[in-house]
């Protein structure tokens, strides 16, 4: 607490004045966590002095509400580029990086809870920058890379973000075990047999079947858990297995920056609303950088339909990996090839067909034909067995399964570190039981 009081002061974070009942004033909690090492072990205790943003009022103390942070997909494009140009990676720890940011309005808040002024116990905080807690909290992301950071240098790359970057000759594996045993730790899932798919390719799920979940937090926040996970984990963005615990997605190094994309849907895949599903995924070279699976937000009336939306959505997602790789000076000499397994909807990016079944898509229509039309996209059929993006769009047999997510680079560690990781779901597993066993003891 003091750490970060003394970071917050010498960053001149806030101006103390006379109490006023003109001002909306808000409070503020000191928030704490532990934060760990790459191996696990606690590397410190860490305090976090948090602004009770919720008792802000639009138009008084906010107006704007956004904070700009890196998209996973930049993340591996960037990690993508540096093993290709055989880069060292290396990292720093930007201390209280979030509130660098000036603020533009009038915020008034509470002194810190323990460390109010001995002479000036009432005055308000005015705050001059950006604080935890906030509506409109931002980070000025070009002042930090202008001014010289005050920030501890801390080596090479190995963990970030939660995530263990796994050294290999080849390449490096992304890899989020920690967290998903902390994961399995938090839902009671331990000790959850393993299967070889996690989805029967006969049944589609339906929101109706089932119990409602009793502990609506732990189900909201168990699901932002999965999202997270799915940062290395493309597999997962449609089903979940824990049988692939130790799985990661894997980067090698390659000269090719040429972008290949394959997009499909599960036409009305869903039993409840009919609505169906769309995929992706996006190749830099041969390295996986981005992939989506979600629900479309309308009823498709064909399969063609449903299929064009998603040569739409891989679509927009291409121009805009495009234009970052233009903003970091990569060129690349051929149209990004996009790879869909219905006949009909490849059709359609060329020529006006079927114009009476499908004008009520126009706006997607227009979108991609202009994109073909200028020869910045090649879009190009393919068989369904070779859709990578069918492991994003519907449940499938355990061999399709495995064989896809291969494809998708998503692989085991190497043999030296896959025994620690049993290694260490083993010890994860024998706590929980002995906790368990506690527990029966001391109920009975």
């Amino acid at each position: 607490m003091n750490e970060d009081f003394t970071a917050l002061l010498k960053n001149n974070t806030w101006t103390l004045v006379p109490p006023s009942t003109a001002h909306n004033i808000i409070g503020c909690i000191w928030v704490f966590r532990i934060k760990h090492k790459a191996d696990g072990t606690i590397e410190r205790y860490k305090a976090r002095l948090v602004a009770k943003g919720f008792h802000q009022q639009p138009g008084v103390d906010y107006s704007e509400t956004f904070s700009p942070v890196v998209k996973p997909t930049t993340i591996r494009l960037v990690l993508s580029l540096a093993l290709s140009a055989g880069w060292s990676m290396r990292q720093i720890d930007i201390q209280n990086a979030f509130l660098h940011g000036d603020l533009s309005e009038d915020v008034y808040m509470t002194q810190p809870p323990g460390f109010q002024h001995p002479s000036l116990p009432l005055h308000l905080c005015k705050l001059n920058k950006a604080l935890y807690g906030l509506k409109h909290l931002k980070l000025i992301v070009l002042c930090l890379l202008t001014t010289p950071p005050q920030s501890p240098y801390l080596g090479s790359l190995n963990f970030f973000l939660g995530v263990e970057k796994l050294q290999q000759s080849d390449g490096i594996l992304l890899s989020q075990r920690r967290y998903i045993l902390d994961l399995l730790k938090r839902t009671d899932m331990l000790q959850a047999k393993t299967i070889s798919s996690p989805m029967f390719n006969s049944k589609p799920l339906s929101a109706l079947d089932g119990d409602v979940f009793s502990d609506i937090t732990l189900f909201r926040s168990t699901l932002g858990s999965l999202q997270y996970l799915s940062l290395t984990r493309p597999d997962i963005s449609f089903t979940i297995n824990r049988h692939t615990v130790s799985h990661g997605l894997f980067l090698r190094r390659n000269s090719s920056h040429h972008l290949i994309a394959y997009s499909d849907a599960d036409w009305a895949g869903c039993p409840d609303d009919r609505r169906s599903t769309s995929g992706f995924c996006i190749y830099l070279g041969s390295n996986l950088i981005s992939w989506s699976s979600r629900k479309q937000p309308t009823v498709a009336r064909s399969s063609t339909e449903a299929e064009y939306k998603a040569i739409a959505n891989a679509t927009a997602e291409l121009l805009w990996i495009q234009s970052l790789l233009w903003d970091l000076h990569v060129s690349f000499s051929h149209p990004p090839v996009l790879w869909c397994d219905n006949i009909g909807a490849t059709y359609l990016t060329a020529n006006p067909v079927l114009h009476a079944r499908t004008k009520h898509v126009e706006i997607d229509f227009h979108f991609v034909r202009d994109r073909v039309a200028n020869k910045t996209l090649d879009v190009r059929f393919i068989s369904g067995k070779d859709q990578l993006a069918n492991v994003l769009t519907k449940p499938l047999v355990a061999s399709c399964f495995y064989w896809l997510i291969s494809k998708l680079n998503v692989c085991s560690p190497p043999l030296n570190l896959r025994e620690d990781i049993n290694a260490e779901i083993t010890l994860a597993d024998n706590k929980h039981l002995k906790q368990s066993l506690v527990l029966k003891q001391t109920l009975s």
